[in-house]
């Protein structure tokens, strides 16, 4: 496991008990998952139903992340590119630990979008995969907007200096996170397809 994908401590107020004893690994379970392919699978299942992808889907939307935020130019950017950098240093794996924590509401606030790539890809005999990734792209403000939802509502949960830092930064993050979107569904079709 890569440094993004390590969990790390956090401040959404589920941090284990470090008096409890480690928890001990069942045996793993079979491989139910859908198979690749399988257009009638949600996104859920085609993207985080097995481990392995589940991992690499992480760290793809890691670097995603990173190069996102370490990009542009100007005062927001030099911002932007401060913080994501005090981030990793203070907690190293953080960024991976959230994308993890969030990505099966990111998944299921975005299937709508794959819902109707399925249905256009069949009735006009394309593939859904590119389909979704050309509406995602193609309605970033919309996109941008339930991915915002999702990180609102997350939010909610968390401790206290880190909703007031949130709040500080959240209405600087809306079009980020749209200029994001095209480069998040390029990464969802990578991994559709490989599935």
């Amino acid at each position: 496991m890569t440094d993004h994908a390590q969990r790390a401590p956090d401040d959404f107020g589920d941090e284990p008990d470090p008096a409890s004893p480690a928890p001990t690994s069942p045996a793993p379970a079979p491989d139910t998952s859908p198979a690749r392919g399988d257009d009638a699978a949600t996104l859920h299942e085609r993207l985080w139903a097995r481990e392995a992808g589940r991992l690499v889907l992480m760290e793809d939307c890691c670097a995603l992340i990173e190069k996102q935020a370490t990009a542009g130019r100007g005062l927001r950017a030099a911002t932007v590119r401060a913080s994501y950098r005090s981030v990793q240093k203070m907690k190293p794996g953080l960024v991976g630990y959230i994308v993890g924590k969030f990505m099966p509401q990111v998944l299921e606030a975005l299937e709508p979008w794959w819902e109707r790539a399925r249905v256009d890809a069949s009735a006009n005999g394309g593939d859904a995969e590119g389909t979704f990734r050309n509406a995602l792209a193609g309605d970033a403000n919309r996109a941008a907007d339930a991915l915002l939802a999702v990180t609102d509502a997350q939010i909610r949960g968390a401790r206290m200096p880190l909703r007031v830092a949130y709040k500080t930064v959240r209405g600087e993050a809306e079009q980020p996170v749209r200029d994001a979107v095209p480069g998040l569904a390029e990464v969802f079709e990578k991994h559709l397809r490989r599935g």
